[in-house]
């Protein structure tokens, strides 16, 4: 059993060999746009991964999901290059940067589950009973768990001027998928199960987007923002399923990708700028001679082309970090702890895994 300090250099050491992390993916105050980079489709997968400027912030699967710091200008083998950050605070998810402080949600000792910050040193309670912290344009917007029961959380938005929060949309009726909220043009983007909305915040007009069109094929699955499009995927019980998106400027759906025959699995949708990555059994073209093989895949959104990254296990939890991927496994999801960082390279896709047993 490796020691969990010796798991954590090897996972550093890979990140440095590997070219892993070669930038940021901060979102600006004003997110709009293409602006938010990797951070709405890394929210889709729970946002357990962040990087900034000099440091990797990451949930901790070999230390029960705590949040670590890796200081990116320090060597992976000097002292103190991964950090402790919460000790007392577990399952840390949803963790963004905002004016160059730290955001993270996480589930305190006595049960609550918050939103906190790290400005210097320890975390301190931004905003009690909520989670998914989302900045835009003066405003914080957030899940609230207050007075809500299970699942039926609404969403808020506080003013970062003078803190006073404001009910938007109403978690009476529906289960507001909590993976991710986008806002973007003057809209708050959000889904239940079933239905795609936008909410106008100026009048607070609460719209149907989809109009129960995906309610029996699976409904709306990891929606994200990304240039001017609400991307999302259905299972689609009774047909192919299939990725779409919900154009903004023409109000139209479009179909991105049918999958020909085959499906998703472990529930990883991340959308990049020309590319969208994806787990499911993906039935192959016919020349290739195989069916419904099951891995994480790479599509091309401007040449069409479908590639297999891997056949390994991967979800649901995966990030991108620059041109990488980075699958985070926790036990609790997969049945082990692990973490892979997949690089493309001249000869294909290769990765790397981390593991504690």
């Amino acid at each position: 059993m490796y020691q969990l300090q010796n798991v954590i250099a090897i996972f550093l050491s890979v990140l440095i060999g590997l070219g892993a992390i070669p930038g940021t993916t901060t979102a600006s105050e004003n997110s709009s746009s293409d602006a938010y980079g990797d951070l709405i489709a890394n929210r889709a997968s729970a946002g357990r991964f962040y990087e900034t400027d000099d440091s990797v912030w990451w949930a901790n699967v070999f230390d029960e999901r705590r949040l670590y710091r890796w200081d990116r200008t320090k060597s992976a083998n000097a002292g103190g290059a991964a950090t402790l950050v919460a000790g007392e605070l577990g399952t840390a998810q949803y963790i963004s940067e905002y004016d160059g402080d730290i955001y993270f949600s996480a589930t305190a000792a006595d049960g609550s589950y918050n939103v906190y910050r790290v400005t210097d040193g320890e975390p301190e309670l931004f905003i009690a009973d909520a989670f998914g912290a989302l900045f835009y344009d003066g405003y914080v917007y957030y899940h609230n768990t207050a007075d809500a029961a299970l699942h039926a959380e609404s969403i808020y938005r506080m003013s970062l001027a003078d803190g006073k929060p404001e009910k938007l949309v109403d978690g009476k009726g529906h289960e507001w998928l909590g993976l991710t909220i986008s806002v973007a043009d003057g809209c708050l983007y959000l889904a239940d199960p079933v239905d795609l909305y936008a909410c106008d915040l100026e009048t607070l007009e609460l719209t149907n987007l989809t109009g129960g069109r995906f309610a029996v094929d699976g409904g709306i699955n990891k929606p994200q923002y990304r240039d001017g499009a609400v991307y999302f995927y259905t299972y689609q019980y009774n047909d192919n399923a299939a990725i779409y998106r919900y154009v903004a400027a023409t109000g139209k759906i479009e179909q991105v990708l049918l999958l020909n025959g085959g499906d998703f699995w472990c529930d990883v949708l991340l959308v990049d700028d020309d590319r969208v990555i994806f787990n499911g059994r993906q039935a192959s073209q016919p020349d290739e001679g195989e069916q419904r093989v099951r891995g994480l895949y790479e599509f091309d959104l401007v040449t069409g082309t479908i590639t297999l990254i891997t056949t390994d296990i991967t979800g649901p939890t995966c990030y991108l970090a620059g041109d990488d991927i980075v699958s985070i496994r926790c036990a609790a999801d997969t049945g082990e702890n692990a973490v892979t960082i997949y690089t493309e390279t001249d000869d294909g896709w290769y990765g790397v895994t981390v593991r504690n047993d």
